[in-house]
């Protein structure tokens, strides 16, 4: 099953059940017939931007909406501030105004692409490096997205 049925199944159990783990969520998507590992299930939380809530005595996985508040305004400054950007082997490279590269690094490190190695950024220009050539072809295609949402 795919990733973004197995991320709408997680949702669905912490908005029915109070999940309290890794584990019970883990427990929870097999039950449900998900063949997952620790390792997804927590890469999972962290896409979701999944938080641990106080729940009476304990505490529960419960949705960040300040997370997808901040998230939509990181993407508008990102949208008005990168200028160009360009794949060159293995770097991204984002030429933004100047003075709103790291703003513009912050939607990069936050979006937890697969394949980034890391990001770098300076005045006006940030780089970012990706393990393949492929990999740097989708988030340009994932940046273009972005800007033209």
């Amino acid at each position: 099953m795919s990733r973004h049925f197995r991320q709408a199944k997680i949702l669905e159990l912490i908005e029915k059940n109070p999940v309290q783990t890794q584990d019970e969520l883990a427990d929870s998507l097999r039950l449900a017939g998900f063949n997952i590992t620790q390792a997804t299930v927590s890469r999972d939380i962290k896409e979701l931007g999944l938080i641990k809530a106080p729940y009476g005595d304990s505490s529960r996985y419960t949705r960040d909406s300040d997370r997808s508040v901040m998230m939509h305004k990181i993407k508008e400054i990102f949208k008005v501030s990168v200028m160009f950007y360009e794949q060159v082997d293995h770097t991204v490279v984002l030429k933004t105004l100047h003075g709103m590269a790291n703003a513009a690094s912050v939607l990069i490190d936050q979006l937890n692409f697969e394949g980034v190695v890391g990001c770098i950024s300076g005045l006006d220009t940030v780089f970012v490096l990706v393990r393949t050539k492929e990999q740097g072809k989708q988030l340009l295609d994932k940046i273009e997205q972005i800007i033209n949402d």
